[in-house]
């Protein structure tokens, strides 16, 4: 990758954290004004702002941005540098995040499992276990789309596999929903079916697709026919996904053409701020706002409930005190991302550094000098 690249991958990825920070907020919201209320979280009164409905949506925008970023850092680094620079990422914030839920959780009638606990701090688990915040149900499909991009570079140079990895992508959830029409045609109705990367494989292509086109400049009739098939997938599952929630939430299904009008947004809004061009005045507090969309996304769901039912329940407010919380829960996450994050972020480096020393010093004792890794 040339310096052009480089300079032109920093300049998106900075306009794609204040997209972070928006997108996390709204998902914030519509599980306080929509979500709660509707599924009997929470007393409060819900929030029919037409359209606010389909606001869950922040999450499909979440998992193209994943998969721009994560393959723009997966690019140039070596296998274990990728995996490390995860786990410093995920790691120190899910410690955090994880403990005060958990501590919240402590204070309720419903109790913990600690095996969730667990999970979320050694991170790899989530791929197959509940995490310790309602929220973490996405963590499931990061996890494992790191996994494969991790394996992938074990054995191929990502930079010239980018196109490969995305058609794997495509195929196989095009093959699953497929599948899915075959094995259970009413829509919406999944029952206990499971599967790697859910319902968001295409999602995550999109992303690596988008890379290719917007950083690396590579534009071919190949890459723009398989993001125009994945631009389909992911409609018809914005039509599924949508008659999941309406499920749910007691609401009507809804038709085809919703689904495809929710993807339009979906990657109106993505490409929207992949292209803006950078502001240097207001790029630090972009980044921060960006570190602080993480722990914000963890942190609000569970935690949040909490607060509003003891409002409601033991103080008997008669205000609506969710704007309080959120204020609470942004200044919270605020200060996880810029205070705490840090100093655990430096441990976890020097963790993984004495791990690594120890790891190639057992080899050289096992296989020799030539058995030293690059």
């Amino acid at each position: 990758m040339d310096a052009n690249t480089i300079d032109a991958a920093r300049t998106r990825i900075d306009y794609l954290e204040i997209l972070r920070f928006m997108l996390a907020f709204l998902t914030m919201a519509w599980h306080y004004y929509y979500f709660a209320p509707h599924a009997g979280v929470t007393h409060s009164m819900p929030v029919e702002f037409p359209g606010f409905r389909y606001a869950s949506f922040t999450v499909e925008v979440f998992f193209i941005v994943s998969g721009f970023i994560i393959i723009a850092s997966a690019i140039n680094r070596k296998p274990v540098d990728f995996l490390f620079g995860r786990i410093v990422r995920l790691g120190p914030c899910l410690v955090v995040c994880a403990t005060i839920t958990l501590a919240v959780a402590m204070l309720s009638p419903r109790g913990v499992d600690l095996s969730d606990y667990l999970a979320s701090v050694l991170i790899f688990p989530l791929a197959f276990h509940d995490g310790m915040d309602w929220a973490y149900w996405s963590l499931r499909f990061e996890v494992i789309f790191y996994a494969l991009i991790f394996v992938a570079a074990c054995f191929v140079d990502i930079r010239r596999n980018v196109f490969r990895i995305a058609l794997l992508l495509i195929a196989y959830d095009a093959i699953v929903l497929a599948l899915l029409s075959i094995y259970d045609p009413a829509v919406g109705d999944l029952g206990d079916v499971s599967y790697a990367l859910g319902e968001y494989a295409s999602f995550f292509a999109i992303g690596l697709l988008l890379y290719l086109l917007l950083v690396e400049k590579r534009r071919s009739w190949a890459i723009g026919l398989a993001l125009l098939v994945a631009c389909v997938i992911a409609a018809f599952r914005c039509h599924r996904i949508a008659n999941i929630v309406s499920k749910l939430m007691h609401e009507p299904q809804v038709g085809i053409e919703t689904g495809f009008a929710i993807f339009a947004v979906v990657l109106v809004v993505f490409v929207a701020f992949v292209r803006t061009e950078r502001r240097p005045r207001v790029a630090r507090l972009f980044a921060r706002l960006g570190r602080t969309s993480y722990p914000l996304y963890l942190v609000h769901q569970n935690t949040g409930y909490s607060a509003i039912k003891l409002f409601e329940n033991r103080l008997h407010l008669t205000i609506d005190t969710r704007p309080f919380v959120m204020i609470a829960m942004v200044v919270l996450s605020w200060v996880i991302a810029n205070h705490l994050e840090p100093v655990l972020a430096s441990l976890y480096k020097k963790g993984l550094a004495g791990a690594s020393q120890f790891g190639r010093a057992t080899q050289v004792r096992l296989f020799g000098s030539k058995g030293t890794l690059p």
